[in-house]
């Protein structure tokens, strides 16, 4: 028996001629409607087979082309239809999806620092150079100002119910009185200087001995010198 495995050569012309035969009996492509053919191919990927076969040709929308396949007797707009399937989901706009709204905080409205001071006054001494207030509530830095300078004040531990500022040297009255708390202004109000000291207490004069002009000694003797006695 003739063996091909052993004069490959041979083979290889059988194979050409082979497919040569099988290209010479394939049927052309027919137009089968105004978008659709048909062709026949009695051997394709070394199968043999004997089903007729269609191919459709849809344009879409966009000017894009898809394509549509079928066997012998399908229905040639069920193709087409297929067809223009696959250029709708090729094509299809992608439905917006809502982005989550970002989560927003409110801001909390911040309550104005309460009136810090009552606007009595209750002790007042110009010449030791300080002014007492009483308190309407607290706060932690108050910044208080006389006539327009900025003071120095503080709560003595011994009694916190009034705030003790320092009087710059040189002020008058009427005295005008600013607090501010955490930058809002809390307090504006005017001090006439009622009950404040503001000079030193003069001393009564001592009598004198018209005779001698010495202060006239006082108390019980012996007397000290510098003055006459009695």
């Amino acid at each position: 028996m003739f063996n091909l495995r052993k004069h490959p050569r041979l083979a290889l012309l059988f194979t050409a001629l082979l497919v040569i035969f099988c290209r010479a009996n394939e049927r052309p492509a027919l137009n089968i409607g105004p978008n659709c053919i048909s062709y026949f191919k009695i051997l394709e990927d070394g199968e043999w087979i004997s089903e007729e076969q269609y191919t459709c040709r849809v344009r879409c929308p966009d000017g894009s082309i898809v394509m549509g396949e079928g066997k012998y007797g399908d229905n040639l707009a069920k193709i087409e239809n297929n067809a223009l399937a696959k250029c709708t989901a090729a094509t299809a706009t992608p439905t917006a999806t809502a982005e989550p709204a970002l989560a927003t905080s409110t801001p909390t409205a911040t309550a104005a620092p309460a009136q810090l001071l009552t606007s009595e006054v209750i002790a007042c001494n110009l010449i030791e150079g300080y002014i007492n207030f009483k308190l309407a509530s607290t706060a932690s830095n108050p910044q208080i100002t006389l006539n327009g300078y900025p003071v120095k004040c503080e709560v003595p531990a011994s009694n916190p119910d009034i705030i003790s500022c320092i009087v710059p040297p040189g002020q008058n009255f009427p005295m005008q009185v600013e607090v501010q708390v955490d930058g809002h202004r809390t307090d504006s109000f005017s001090f006439d200087g009622s009950g404040c000291i503001q000079f030193a207490p003069t001393k009564a004069e001592e009598p004198k001995d018209p005779d001698t002009g010495l202060p006239i000694c006082s108390g019980v003797p012996p007397y000290p010198e510098g003055c006459t006695p009695p």
